[in-house]
């Protein structure tokens, strides 16, 4: 068999194979995992486990934008914090502990679930066909609030480029492929969230006994005061709800990145320099003041910038 035509007979193999290969398993998945109660997942910095390298901004916000990006689809909601907590840094050992003690300190303490996604490599190649590009990642899920880890997989992602000068042209935009490959592929094992209806069939489906029962326990409780001033004396925060038209626009409160459009963020009561970046479009600022134990909307619709400016 000529060369060619051997290389077209075992291609033809492989991709069947890959077309008959079961549904992906995550390496691990917290058999009580209950995607309708995770009310959002929090991304931390990606951490870098290629040896000899240090993970740089542009890499580092483009796989948290992807991560975003997917896990939205899937129904979660999604913030973004450089905040990693009572730690000095993040491990691939800390990370594969699961040391519960350290799980609860990762992470900014109004956050409940948090998501760490580890570059374990990329690159790209050039071979007698043409060009390539590989990716791998890694992704942990926590529960600060009991410190467990309810979630965790790796993921792979591989592209095909073009030989010869275009190849070489391309060789970076082979590698942001091969990213999102792999973040495709790391995160198809994350359960899908339910939406709100279905939400509700679901608290419906307990059953009346339940609620009568809870409504029996509060109604014996001392006072409601008691009864909730635990979740009172934590609440010693506001929340800022931003939406943008177009969505996707870059967040900075007082100079730090604090994600995209559309966001939910906790802070501090204060006064808070609201910046706003796309590309395309004018930049938004404003001033805003955020009160304990309330939530303020910004709904902001983005200018065209000037032909000069884009």
């Amino acid at each position: 068999m000529k060369r060619p035509l051997l290389f077209i007979f075992f291609l033809s193999v492989f991709f069947l194979l890959v077309g008959c290969a079961p549904t992906k398993q995550a390496i691990y998945l917290d058999a009580g995992f209950q995607p309708e109660v995770i009310d959002k997942i929090t991304l931390l910095p990606v951490v870098d486990a290629r040896i000899g390298k240090k993970i740089q901004g542009n890499f580092n916000w483009y796989i948290l934008g992807k991560g975003e990006e997917i896990l939205r689809k899937k129904g979660y909601q999604v913030g973004f914090s450089d905040n990693i907590g009572e730690i000095s840094q993040i491990t691939e050992g800390d990370l594969k502990s699961g040391d519960s003690e350290w799980i609860k300190r990762l992470g900014p303490s109004d956050a409940r679930y948090v998501m760490v996604v580890v570059l374990v490599g990329v690159g790209t190649g050039f071979h007698g066909f043409g060009s390539s590009g590989g990716a791998e990642v890694a992704g942990y899920l926590y529960n600060k609030d009991n410190g467990t880890m309810v979630w965790r997989d790796m993921g792979r992602g591989s592209v095909q480029g073009q030989g010869g000068l275009i190849g070489l042209a391309t060789k970076s935009a082979l590698s942001w492929n091969a990213i999102t490959a792999a973040m495709k592929n790391l995160l198809s094992t994350i359960p899908k969230r339910p939406n709100i209806k279905d939400i509700k069939k679901i608290d419906a489906s307990k059953g009346s006994a339940e609620t009568q029962h809870e409504q029996r326990d509060l109604t014996t409780a001392k006072s409601s005061q008691e009864q909730f001033q635990p979740k009172e004396a934590s609440k010693n925060y506001g929340i800022i709800s931003i939406t943008s038209n177009p969505p996707g626009a870059k967040i900075f409160i007082d100079g730090e990145f604090k994600g995209q459009t559309p966001a939910e963020i906790s802070l501090n009561s204060g006064t808070y320099q609201i910046f706003l970046q796309r590309q395309l479009y004018e930049p938004y600022k404003d001033s805003l003041v955020i009160e304990q134990g309330q939530t303020k909307t910004l709904n902001i619709k983005m200018s065209p910038a000037a032909d000069g400016q884009r």
